[in-house]
C-alpha cells in the first residue's frame, strides 16, 4: 500500500509575508494608540516614553517569532484530514516561542533602557511576568495561525476548483474529438453517395459536386485542430455542404439561413451544422416529396449563442 502524500501548504510568495507585515504594523499602531489614550486618560502622560520603547522593542522582536509561526504553517498545513498534527505543533511553538520572546524581550530591554534614558528600568523575570506575556501573545498567535490556516484552505479550494474546470474543458475538448472524428467520415460517406447517385444521370453536375466537395474538404482540413470557429467560418464551410444538396436536388431544396450579424463572431464547435442542415434536409421529405425547406436561425444572448437550430418544413 502506497505512503500517503503528505499535504502541501499554497501559503508562499511575497503576498503572503506582506500581509504578516501589514497586519503586525496594524497590530503595532493599535496597541500605541490605545496604551497612549490610557496613560493619558489616567493622567499618566510621563509614562507614555517608556510605553513607546517597551511596545518598539517587544513588536521588533515578535518578528523572528512571526516568521516562525508562519514557516510551521507552511511546514505542517491545516489543510488536511487530521487537525491533531498541526494543533498539537502550534501548540508547543506556542509556548516554546512565548518562553523564547519574553525572555529576550526582558534581556534587550534591561540592556537598553539606560540609552534611552529609563535609568531605574527594572525587568521582572518572574513567572507571573512569563504567564502574562503568555496570555497576551494568546489571541496574536490563534488569529494568526487561524488566518493562515483560513488562506490555505481557500487556496486549495480554488485550486481545486482551477483543477475542476481544467479537467471539464478536456472532456469537453475529447468530446468534440471524438464527434469530429465520428462526423467527418459520415458527412464524406453522404456526400461520395450523393456523387455516385448523380454521375450517370447527369454527368456535368456530378464533375461540380466533386469540384464542390473538394473545396469542402479543404476548407474542413483549415480547422481540423480548432475545436471552437467563428460562427461566420462554419456557415461559410455549411454553405459549401449546402452547394452540394442544391447541385443536387436544384430548386426542390429550399434553405435559408438567419443569423444575427452580432452572433457571427460567437465560437462554436467545429462541424456543428452541417449535421443539423443534413439531417433535416434527409428528412424533410425532399426525396419523396419533391420539395424541402430549411430554416437556419441563430441568436446571440450576452457573449454566448442562446439559439442556433435548423428546422424543416
Amino acid at each position: 500500500m502506497p505512503a500517503a502524500t503528505p499535504p502541501v501548504s499554497r501559503l508562499r510568495g511575497p503576498w503572503l509575508w506582506g500581509a504578516v507585515l501589514l497586519g503586525m504594523a496594524a497590530l503595532f499602531v493599535v496597541r500605541v494608540v490605545y496604551n497612549v489614550g490610557e496613560d493619558l486618560a489616567g493622567g499618566n502622560a510621563h509614562e507614555i516614553p517608556e510605553r513607546l520603547f517597551e511596545e518598539v522593542t517587544g513588536t521588533v522582536l515578535a518578528l523572528p517569532v512571526v516568521a516562525a509561526v508562519v514557516w510551521l504553517a507552511r511546514r505542517v498545513p491545516f489543510v488536511q484530514p487530521r487537525w491533531t498534527r498541526p494543533v498539537a505543533a502550534q501548540s508547543a511553538a506556542f509556548v516554546a516561542v512565548t518562553t523564547l520572546h519574553t525572555t529576550a524581550m526582558l534581556v534587550a530591554r534591561e540592556a537598553l533602557a539606560p540609552a534611552f534614558g529609563f535609568d531605574g528600568y527594572e525587568a521582572r523575570f518572574t513567572l507571573a511576568r512569563y504567564a502574562y506575556e503568555a496570555a497576551n501573545a494568546f489571541p496574536v498567535m490563534l488569529a494568526l495561525v487561524g488566518g493562515l490556516a483560513l488562506a490555505d484552505h481557500l487556496l486549495a479550494a480554488r485550486e481545486r476548483e482551477r483543477r475542476a474546470d481544467a479537467l471539464e474543458r478536456s472532456l469537453l475538448e475529447a468530446e468534440l474529438r471524438a464527434l469530429r472524428l465520428q462526423l467527418q467520415p459520415h458527412f464524406l460517406f453522404n456526400a461520395l453517395n450523393t456523387i455516385s447517385s448523380t454521375m450517370y444521370d447527369d454527368p456535368a453536375a456530378a464533375d461540380a459536386l466533386l469540384e464542390r466537395l473538394a473545396e469542402l474538404l479543404r476548407t474542413s482540413l483549415r480547422t481540423t485542430h480548432a475545436h471552437q470557429v467563428p460562427l461566420r467560418d462554419e456557415l461559410a464551410l455549411l454553405e459549401q455542404y449546402l452547394g452540394l444538396m442544391r447541385a443536387r436536388f436544384g430548386d426542390r431544396l429550399d434553405v435559408a439561413v438567419d443569423a444575427a450579424p452580432d452572433a457571427l463572431g460567437v465560437l462554436v464547435p467545429s462541424m456543428l451544422l452541417q449535421p443539423l442542415v443534413e439531417n433535416a434536409v434527409r428528412h424533410g421529405g425532399v426525396a419523396w416529396r419533391g420539395r424541402s425547406a430549411v430554416r437556419e436561425t441563430a441568436r446571440r444572448d450576452g457573449g454566448a449563442l442562446a439559439k442556433s437550430e435548423a428546422k424543416r418544413s
